[in-house]
């Protein structure tokens, strides 16, 4: 009894071909859809041609074009070139709106097999399909009605300019689209059907050069419950890597092997691995290796196995030059990549790279001030800065000073509030006696009026209260003025854990707890 597939899956006994089509199938289509678009181009390109010369025009009273005349010299043979024309413009019209059914077809079946790079063409391709196919439906309906219109005229003999040729001339931009969509579409499925013919020649040629190894097929043991339908391609290039796995073998052909299943799926770990061994086992050039790595970092920016590599790689080099430029350039395109900001963090540690490194910081608050992945880079360079580059008081106030900046544009941001916590856990700032953030906190921890109250700034006056309180029982302060402080912070610990409860719905039971704790004496350190 075979079980039914799960999400989508393929039942076992149903062969992967079914559902995707051939490397090479899917190249002579693209290579016939690009023709029949160059088809559609050339022919509405002569059009406009026909209709610019058309246009030129006489001295005559009825204004009447003299080409016109000159070739035109009857309606039968008006008729006819027109005749001649409505077919292929229909033609090309259904071409173009079959283009664009296959390329929705491939966005929709085929997207998960080729890297980002190849989807971004075939969705280009299907817009530029798209407007090929109306364009293209847009000269037929003109043919068709200037047909009509002479048809209409048959007995006349006045011989003025072809309604088709007048209504061309008039709406020229939609011939003159059609045209340069047509091309342009023409050119996107020429560049789709080399990248996929190279793609998939490339692993052929690969594949050839395993002739004396015998494939290990995937086992899923005799019964799957949900069998992926891989593609054949990646099917035949994982058998041999298996293969290979299995006789250790270190080589510049089991190399490019790795690159072809990486290029099919870049997040198969084991293969990141097995290159890594390979590369070093033959003594490869490593940078030519992080140019790779680049490329395959640009189209998946969020791989972890990437971004481990490139780490490898990079140790192995010894030298990070360019490395922060790269990192640079892949937070321009998503500035809280959590990849890029860990492995720029390696970089820092690794190399000593701290010089410069919270201007830079500096740039990306400026950009985004709630960019909660650029505040915490900018506690760890104060943080883990080696000595002798500990912040200097005049540099922490500063930087409190600058967290208070970034509150005033963004104050319910959490970011700068865990910032001046951090301050004040890791390198003992007191922030109670800055001026500025004193009456920052006295703002926004008032009940009056409501909207002023912010929960973050409640809870960084609670760890205020709680360091005070361990600072006084660790030196054994005593006397009037040590228990009046006392008595101060217990109601003023009280009143903003009230707020809290009150105005903090989401963590209104931690608050509750946290005010009976207090009110017990019970406070958490």
């Amino acid at each position: 009894m075979k079980h039914q597939p799960l999400d989508g899956n393929l039942p076992e006994d149903v062969p992967a071909f079914k559902v995707v089509a051939s490397t090479r199938t899917r190249t002579v289509l693209y290579a016939a859809f690009g023709l029949a678009q160059l088809f559609l181009a050339v022919f509405v390109t002569a059009v406009l041609s026909s209709a610019a010369i058309f246009s030129t025009k006489t001295g005559a009273a009825d204004g009447s074009s003299y080409t016109t005349c000159l070739l035109f010299k009857d309606h039968e043979a008006v008729g006819s070139h027109l005749a001649a024309c409505i077919w292929p413009a229909t033609l090309a019209a259904a071409v173009g709106c079959l283009a664009v059914a296959v390329a929705a077809y491939d966005v929709y079946s085929l997207q998960r097999l080729y890297p980002p790079r190849s989807r971004r063409i075939v969705l280009l391709q299907s817009a530029a399909a798209a407007v090929a196919a109306v364009a293209g439906i847009a000269v037929g309906i003109q043919i068709a009605v200037g047909l009509q219109a002479t048809c209409n005229n048959f007995a006349e003999l006045n011989w003025p300019c072809p309604t088709v040729f007048a209504l061309l001339q008039t709406d020229w931009r939609i011939v003159a689209g059609a045209s340069a969509a047509s091309f342009a579409s023409a050119l996107l499925w020429a560049y789709y059907a080399y990248s996929d013919a190279k793609m998939g020649s490339t692993a052929d040629a690969v594949l050839a050069r395993f002739a004396d190894i015998d494939p290990v097929p995937q086992d899923d043991g005799p019964d799957p419950v949900a069998a992926i339908a891989y593609s054949g391609e990646y099917t035949r290039l994982m058998d041999i890597f298996r293969a290979c796995l299995r006789l250790n073998e270190k080589s510049e052909r089991v190399l490019d092997l790795t690159e072809q299943v990486i290029s099919h799926n870049p997040a198969n770990y084991t293969v990141w691995k097995v290159r890594q061994d390979v590369l070093f086992a033959l003594g490869a050039d490593l940078r030519r290796e992080l140019e790779y790595v680049t490329d395959m970092a640009k189209e998946n920016p969020k791989n972890y196995q990437i971004w481990h590599h490139r780490q490898i790689v990079v140790t192995a080099i010894g030298d990070p030059t360019g490395e922060l430029d790269f990192v640079n350039l892949i937070l321009d395109m998503d500035a809280k990549n959590y990849h890029a900001w860990s492995y720029r963090q390696f970089l820092i540690r690794r190399f000593g790279l701290w010089d410069g490194e919270l201007a830079e910081v500096d740039r990306f608050l400026r950009a985004d001030v709630r960019n909660n992945s650029a505040w915490n880079q900018r506690f760890f360079v104060l943080r883990y800065r080696p000595a002798p580059q500990p912040p200097r008081p005049t540099e922490l106030a500063a930087e409190i000073d600058y967290a208070l900046d970034a509150l005033r544009i963004a104050s319910r941001n959490e970011s700068p509030w865990a910032y001046l916590r951090g301050l004040a856990k890791y390198h003992s700032v007191d922030l109670a006696a800055h001026p500025r953030l004193a009456a920052a906190l006295a703002e926004w921890t008032s009940s009056d009026p409501a909207d002023a109250f912010r929960p973050f700034a409640a809870q960084t006056m609670l760890d205020v209260i709680a360091e005070r309180r361990r600072l006084r029982r660790a030196t054994g302060a005593g006397g009037t003025e040590a228990a009046a402080g006392e008595v101060d912070d217990a109601k003023e610990e009280d009143r903003l854990l009230a707020l809290l409860v009150e105005r903090d719905p989401v963590r209104r039971a931690y608050w509750t707890w946290r005010r009976a704790a207090a009110a017990s004496a019970d406070v958490p350190a």
